[in-house]
């Protein structure tokens, strides 16, 4: 079945029911040495990643984790699928870069993302389930963190769909992700949490990253607050099965 015809066929159906708990147990993490609770800054580079790194990662079941690429830019139906099952006053409020409310807004943003990804910014994966899109990882290298906030720093964000959103999916693919980027020679990563964000803190509750000082990561010319993570990939060892 081509991803079109899925794409039917769940369009036909009740979308609710497509997304199921049932992804292979979480990975075991184990750390290994104290908290860190100190910027570290990576050194200067002109690119942080190479694209071939960048591969598919299995999830259980049904599920994958894809670099989001031109390849599904241009031949999965993402831009019509996402408006009309993203919760858009989430992403508005914790996310406000990713406008991804209508087809149009949506068509631009993950034009976006394939730009960045091969321009060095940083890049995305997504969460599928039959090809079906549930939920983004989108991971900021230090090249954009410097431009954006004078830290060369790795960050992550996330979000999941709303049929998706409280079984586990996205914890689950964050451990599988962090394991990669381990693998790519990734050692330090930063999760910036809107202080109201109480979802995404009750996932970081589960680890395995660890709260720091927020000093670095406040903006004086918005009343939000943030509340800072990090993991140090060296001192993490992830059990996959």
């Amino acid at each position: 079945m081509g991803i079109f015809d899925f794409f039917k066929k769940n369009k036909e159906s009740d979308t609710k029911n497509s997304v199921r708990s049932n992804a292979e147990p979480l990975p075991k993490v184990s750390l290994t040495q104290n908290v860190i609770n100190s910027i570290v800054q990576e050194p200067k580079k002109e690119s942080y990643y190479k694209l071939e790194e960048l591969k598919p990662i299995r999830m259980g079941n049904n599920f994958m984790i894809y670099p989001y690429d031109a390849r599904w830019y241009f031949e999965a139906p993402d831009a019509e699928t996402l408006p009309t099952i993203v919760n858009s006053d989430e992403i508005k409020r914790y996310l406000p870069g990713l406008k991804i409310e209508t087809k149009e807004l949506c068509r631009k943003t993950l034009e976006n993302l394939v730009m960045r990804t091969e321009s060095g910014m940083g890049f995305t994966y997504v969460i599928r389930e039959r090809n079906f899109p549930i939920g983004f990882l989108i991971v900021d290298s230090p090249k954009y963190n410097e431009a954006i906030m004078h830290l060369r720093i790795w960050t992550i964000n996330f979000f999941v769909v709303k049929i998706a959103e409280h079984k586990g999916i996205m914890h689950n693919a964050l451990l599988r992700l962090l394991n990669h980027m381990k693998s790519i020679g990734i050692h330090n990563v930063y999760a910036i949490v809107d202080s109201t964000n109480t979802p995404c803190l009750k996932m970081m509750a589960k680890g395995p990253f660890i709260e720091i000082g927020n000093t670095n990561f406040q903006d004086e010319n918005t009343k939000n607050k943030f509340r800072a993570f990090m993991i140090d990939l060296t001192t993490i060892r992830f059990e996959i099965r």
